[in-house]
């Protein structure tokens, strides 16, 4: 649930501004001896930062050190740590109530490799995995992979372990390990390999692997799916009282969030373009016009502002005698716009432009088609930051929405987008887990927001939404099943806490096949 409101405070609320600091995002695992203290990205500025040892004096680490990975984490986890000055540098001597001992210590390795120099001396790059366990020697790290992250009942389930071997400077199987499918314990075999069939449907069940004189592996979840044999045909006519109902949610339950009343003018927007209303809300209307974003409040908050302008009918060119477009435009620099660190802005403002009628000759939509490339990856998805090299389904759907929106204009446009948009589209349809639905990235559990905008992906690149199903389920089943009695969507099957008018606004327009920009 972090990533999804991390990335809700950047492309739905007040964008972040550029600036000078650059980061470096690692996984951070911290391992104590009866549970796992921490288990999270953190972001450490690669300029350093300052730590404190247990005499109370501060240190300034120059770069992205593991120690200010370790300092990140202790901020954002609540948890305690103790560092000694020695002859040798500063080392880690306790987390919380864990502290070193004759036979016990912190161990520190990095990508699954214990490592050489202290935590204050380790340069850290982009995406590594960083873990510090406690435990006696060798402590040596066990690395987990599992071929799946969901499968169907009865299938077999395969999880490898490995560990490193300094000598051969390679990772090689490791016999004899305990592995945990749920409550279920499995031994690796020679090849270090552990197998488990699943018989009943499950929600996701976690996989660890651990021993005597080693440090806990990662964890890996997967859910196991009943293998349906027939589908479930949601019609159009179901899907328009699915999104009617959804909008009377929201009509009923008036947000403080002016980020949420906007994109609630999107989906009262997908009902005029749908034929299901025919006029515009006054008192949506009034709510929108209420806010009047100024360039300083960044481009991705005027480029959500001009969407629900357009969506209510309502020119983002002399909105209450404010032309909302130049300010977007405004924020225009360094050939991008918004954060030269983020690439939503840049989709959304696209989408923005094209909804207000920007010409395809405009030299800012081209900026913005440019500059949204810069967050695609070698999957051909997108993340939403440029030095992140994990893709999203929410951000891959949104860059497929603006391409597609431009889709036989590269001419005209200057900026050549079709590649980009089918090998986008490719990840969308990679990434469709077993119950029809999308999580927010690699095969998460499937949520109603990423779902949504999936779907709306897929129906602005002309990939009919019904027909593209995994387990013969399709997003719809899937957004049908999160529905609830009040007409709000919850955000997953878990029903784990969310921001449910949020959910409900992305879910209108999916369910009507309306993509972004939305314009009636």
């Amino acid at each position: 649930m972090r990533k999804i409101f991390f990335l809700f405070n950047l492309l739905l609320a007040a964008p972040v501004a550029a600036q000078a600091t650059t980061y470096t995002s690692v996984t951070m695992r911290i391992e104590a001896p009866d549970d796992t203290v921490y288990n999270d990205t953190v972001y450490i500025a690669d300029d350093g930062c300052t730590v404190t040892d247990n005499s109370g004096a501060e240190h300034d680490i120059i770069g992205p050190k593991a120690i200010c990975a370790l300092a990140a984490a202790a901020g954002a986890g609540d948890f305690s740590y103790e560092l000694i000055d020695s002859d040798y540098g500063l080392y880690l001597n306790g987390i919380n109530d864990d502290t070193g001992s004759a036979s016990d210590y912190w161990s520190f390795a990095v990508d699954y490799v214990l490592a050489s120099v202290g935590l204050a001396d380790y340069d850290l790059t982009e995406g590594q995995a960083v873990l510090l366990s406690y435990g006696g020697y060798p402590n040596t790290p066990l690395q987990l992979t599992v071929e799946k992250k969901q499968l169907y009942t009865k299938q077999r389930l395969v999880a490898r372990v490995t560990k490193y071997n300094d000598t051969t400077a390679t990772f090689e199987p490791a016999a004899g390990i305990a592995v945990l499918f749920g409550n279920h314990q499995r031994i690796t075999n020679q090849a270090g390999k552990a197998s488990f069939h699943p018989q009943q449907p499950t929600e996701a069940f976690t996989i660890v692997a651990s021993a005597a004189g080693y440090s806990q592996s990662n964890s890996a979840e997967v859910r196991v799916y009943q293998h349906h044999q027939s589908t479930q045909t949601i019609l159009r006519t179901e899907r328009e009282q699915l999104a009617q109902t959804g909008m009377a949610y929201l009509l009923d339950n008036a947000s403080d969030s002016q980020s949420i009343t906007e994109w609630s003018a999107v989906a009262y927007g997908a009902l005029l373009t749908a034929g299901l209303k025919t006029e515009v809300n006054a008192t949506v209307q009034a709510a929108v016009l209420a806010s009047q974003p100024t360039v300083s409040d960044g481009a991705s908050t005027l480029a959500r502002h001009i969407l629900a302008l357009q969506a209510l009918k309502i020119d983002a060119r002399a909105a209450d005698g404010i032309d909302y477009v130049a300010r977007l435009k405004k924020t225009e620099s360094n050939n991008q716009f918004g954060s030269v660190d983020f690439v939503n802005d840049d989709i959304y403002a696209g989408l923005a432009l094209l909804a207000a009628g920007e010409a395809y000759t405009s030299p800012a939509l081209a900026t913005a088609l440019q500059a949204a490339k810069a967050g695609i990856n070698a999957d051909g998805g997108a993340s939403y930051a440029v030095s992140l090299p994990t893709s999203d389904v929410d951000t891959t759907a949104a860059l497929v929405q603006l391409y597609a929106a431009v889709q036989g204009e590269d001419d005209s446009t200057g900026v050549y987008t079709n590649v980009a948009r089918q090998a986008a589209v490719r990840y969308l349809l990679e990434q469709q887990n077993y119950d029809g639905g999308w999580g927010y990235a690699n095969h998460d559990d499937s949520n109603t927001s990423s779902t949504a905008l999936a779907v709306q992906g897929l129906a602005a690149s002309q990939h009919a939404p019904r027909l593209i199903m995994k387990n013969k389920r399709t997003g719809y089943n899937f957004l049908e099943n999160q529905q609830r009695t009040s007409g709000a969507f919850q955000y997953n099957t878990a029903g784990d806490a969310s921001v449910e008018s949020l959910n409900t606004a992305y879910a209108v327009p999916a369910l009507l096949n309306i993509p972004l920009p939305v314009t009636p």
